[in-house]
């Protein structure tokens, strides 16, 4: 089976998650061999079982930052993939705040559910970590979680990268270069949202795309003012903009990331090639 891209929910500020108007599960990337759980915020577990999903076959559970959008299920996670810790299973990947806390808040993994799985291994910018044939990188954010990391994953069909919640820079975006498609966390339309560290708006968007020149961008994780703006708008505009092909996720939205592959390319024009 190629690689398949699920998004179990796209709700990014408190608005959002908190009426639950739009799911805050996260997102899943994986295949036959690999299941790798991005973010599980509130309700992932329903989430799962909603797309007749279960937690049972989940390979590496990545979170990339301490904020209850982003991890708040991650204890229920492992209990319900591990049966309580009967059967060890599974890797963790987090952020040093969600492993082992700040000088203000404590960790939010307990010490009991890191017994339960086989592996807790702390992610910062630079960190590699292969997972079955999937390789993980952990890029640099700006965000007010200092530790917060976003994530560029290598599967075999494509590469696929993650802002997670920051700030936009050049030096934030040239790490993804090279990446066929782009997720990227937007809280704020056009026009807003420029000293805001918790996350992207329209305009940083653009900047974005046109640095890193995916095959697919896809705007997620979205916050109040941007929804009540419009978001398939805003990607609209952002397409017309860029000419890059840029869509907003829905809940429970499925893309196969071999579409927007290199790699795919390359063997498509193999068959031309000597004609």
């Amino acid at each position: 089976m190629q690689s398949a891209l699920v998004f179990l929910g796209t709700g990014g500020d408190s608005f959002t998650v908190g009426r639950q108007s739009y799911g805050s599960g996260g997102i899943l990337i994986f295949n036959d061999d690999v299941k790798l759980h991005i973010d599980p915020g509130p309700g992932t577990l329903n989430k799962l079982k909603e797309c007749g999903l279960s937690p049972r076959d989940t390979t590496a559970i990545i979170c990339t930052h301490k904020h209850i959008g982003h991890c708040n299920d991650l204890n229920a996670y492992i209990d319900a993939m591990t049966h309580n810790g009967l059967d060890k299973k599974g890797v963790v990947l987090a952020s040093d705040s969600v492993i082992n806390g700040t000088e203000t808040e404590h960790a939010y993994l307990t010490e009991f559910h890191k017994s339960c799985v086989e592996r807790v291994i702390t992610i910062k910018p630079e960190t590699r970590v292969a997972v079955e044939d999937f390789e993980i990188k952990a890029a640099k954010t700006i965000h007010s979680d200092e530790s917060c990391v976003g994530l560029i994953i290598q599967t075999p069909d494509a590469t696929i990268g993650y802002s997670s919640d920051t700030q936009y820079n050049n030096d934030i975006a040239k790490q993804y270069e090279g990446c066929d498609m782009l997720i990227l966390n937007v809280l704020y339309p056009f026009g807003t949202g420029k000293e805001d560290k918790n996350g992207l708006s329209s305009d940083d968007v653009i900047k974005f795309i046109q640095k890193v020149k995916p095959k697919l961008a896809i705007m997620t994780h979205f916050g109040i003012k941007i929804l009540k703006a419009d978001v398939i708008n805003e990607a609209r505009e952002i397409h017309r903009q860029t000419g890059i092909q840029t869509i907003a996720a829905k809940d429970g939205m499925m893309i196969a990331p071999s579409n927007y592959s290199a790699k795919s390319e390359q063997m498509r024009l193999k068959g031309f090639k000597g004609q």
